[in-house]
């Protein structure tokens, strides 16, 4: 693998780790889904058998209520009422029962024990409803010594259903939890392992690449430093190794063009200009720059000597010409001080609005803080007002539970009134004031249905109301919440305007003084041009010296005897075509 190319290296360590995560992925995804079909059917089966057998207890309640009234109610058209009730609830009790059937898994014989039951009960009540029509006392004793105790086997065998369904129920979540837990040792498993092979492989590569890379840091580190006794013994058909091949042979060059060219520069530092270069053939690429500027210094150097040569006579002609040009540069001078003094007067008073719009600006970012701190301020008192109205909503919810309890309190005591009523019923006569005050025990628990069912309604709304107030506060907060980061924007823009008039006040502090300096140093040019006059004689002396200096060099014939100046042959760009070749 270690001749394979870094490309190809990094590909297959990423494809390993994919595949290892697409396997942990789809283990995940199988258990998950194996999971959520035991939970489905704890929900679609144990569950719903279980809220089925309570709706069905609590039918058989209600037909019960609904026959004895029938027996005890003369209104024809309340037994008519109480009649219709009677079939709706035996129509949902016989639907639910067939959906028991169709989905209960347990013992079947409780089902079929309960149909008995049921059956026999019905037989009974159709019985109840017959005596009804001639003997009303009769039916009532029917009804309690009969169907009654039909109606109470028929529920015993419901929670017998609903006790089997919730230990199938608990059986399946046991399953269910124990699937999970070895999900997830299966799971951290495959992911411990996949990780574990991923450092192995992260290593592995990493080692590959940053080897070779520490060896070329190294010998670069050196080459910075100006030692070329390097050595790099990575050798590789990949790409580090290609570099590090290039790498060895740059150094090879360098060392021989930078030889080559230490070796020129101080031949010409010792004053010979009549050298050549010995390793033409390594100036490639950007290196023929470096011999073209040698020669071109060589060149030039040459040149300008034979020149400074020449010029040291028009040296001597000139320097009365600088007196002259000392003497018009001190009037000048002069104008200038006048036109300083007149600029720093009017710098001042720019200093000044400078300092005032700073002070204004840090003003204005005092105010924005503050107007910043009392909207951060007022967004926490509507998220307290928003806090405030979740705690009214679980109020509400607790009030609503009360209320429930309230209703079935009702519905209990209205059975209580009915069966009071029977047993006032059959005490005959003697019961019929005991009847009066288990009406009036009916009436008042129908009453007291009535009014926490509308309780109830009235704390919907409530909540309701709560809900819409709560979300147009929230809207609120949110409006604040950019209020809070506009001001802080501003904030931070007025905070840089006063920054950059700090900056400037300072800039004009440094103008001024600048300012001041410039007039010091045109005094200083006024003095110096006088003596510049002195300076000319001197001149003079000192080009005699340097044509003295200037015939200690060797140089090339072709500038030694020249009168003008030659012709190089270069221009300030690298030539396309014939250079001078000195070898």
């Amino acid at each position: 693998m270690k001749n394979l190319k870094i490309g190809v290296k990094l590909l297959i360590t990423f494809m390993i780790i994919i595949v290892l995560f697409c396997a942990t992925v789809t283990a995940s995804i199988m258990g998950l889904t194996e999971n959520e079909e035991k939970y489905s059917e704890f929900y679609n089966v144990g569950y719903q058998i279980t809220n089925k057998v309570m709706s069905m207890r609590r039918g058989l309640q209600i037909v019960v209520k609904d026959l004895s009234f029938i027996t005890m109610e003369d209104n024809a058209e309340e037994v008519k009422e109480y009649q219709a009730d009677l079939d709706k609830e035996l129509d949902l009790l016989s639907e639910n029962g067939d959906w028991l059937f169709a989905n209960f898994t347990g013992d079947k014989q409780l089902l079929d024990a309960f149909s008995e039951k049921i059956m026999a009960a019905m037989e009974m009540q159709e019985t109840v409803l017959t005596t009804t029509q001639t003997d009303r006392q009769a039916a009532q004793r029917m009804l309690l010594d009969e169907y009654q105790p039909l109606v109470d086997d028929a529920v015993d065998a419901l929670i017998h259903v609903s006790e089997v369904a919730e230990e199938e129920a608990e059986t399946n979540y046991t399953e269910t939890v124990a699937m999970q837990e070895r999900l997830i040792m299966i799971q951290l498993s495959m992911a411990g392992g996949a990780l574990l092979i991923t450092i192995i492989l992260s290593l592995y590569l990493t080692r590959a690449i940053t080897k070779p890379i520490r060896d070329l840091e190294k010998s670069a580190e050196k080459i910075v430093d100006g030692d070329f006794n390097i050595s790099i013994t990575y050798k590789s058909k990949d790409e580090m190794g290609r570099l590090a091949d290039a790498f060895r042979n740059m150094t090879e060059i360098l060392e021989e063009v930078i030889t080559d060219a230490s070796r020129l520069l101080s031949e010409m530092a010792d004053g010979n200009f009549d050298v050549r270069t010995r390793a033409e053939e390594r100036y490639v690429g950007e290196f023929q720059s470096l011999l073209l500027s040698i020669r071109k210094l060589n060149s030039g150097l040459s040149s300008t000597l034979g020149q400074i040569n020449r010029s040291a006579d028009q040296v001597a002609a000139g320097s009365d010409q600088v007196s002259i040009g000392a003497q018009a540069l001190s009037q000048g001078s002069t104008e200038q001080a006048a036109a300083v003094e007149e600029l720093a007067t009017t710098i001042a008073g720019i200093s000044t609005q400078v300092k005032d719009t700073a002070t204004d600006a840090l003003e204005a970012k005092k105010q924005s803080t503050m107007a910043g701190d009392e909207a951060e301020e007022c967004n926490q008192q509507m998220r307290d007002m928003m806090n405030a109205m979740e705690e009214i909503t679980r109020t509400s919810d607790e009030i609503g539970k009360i209320i429930k309890t309230i209703e079935d309190i009702a519905f209990q005591t209205n059975i209580l009134a009915l069966n009071a009523a029977v047993e006032a019923s059959r005490a005959g006569t003697a019961g019929k004031g005991f009847a009066v005050v288990a009406d009036e025990v009916r009436n008042l628990a129908n009453k007291s249905t009535v009014a926490s069912q509308n309780t109830a309604e009235l704390i919907e709304g409530s909540i309701k109301a709560v809900s819409r107030g709560t979300q147009i506060a929230d809207s609120t907060a949110q409006s604040l919440v950019k209020v809070v980061e506009e001001v802080r924007s501003a904030s931070g823009k007025v905070d840089k305007i006063a920054d950059a008039a700090e900056e400037q006040a300072g800039a004009i502090e440094q103008v001024t003084l600048g300012i001041n300096q410039i007039s010091s140093v045109v005094q200083t040019n006024s003095a110096t041009a006088e003596e510049s006059a002195a300076a000319s004689q001197e001149l003079s002396e000192q080009a005699d010296m340097l044509k003295q200096l200037v015939a200690k060099f060797i140089l090339r014939a072709e500038y030694a005897m020249a009168s003008t100046p030659a012709d190089t042959g270069y221009s300030n760009t690298r030539p396309s075509g014939d250079y001078i070749n000195l070898d």
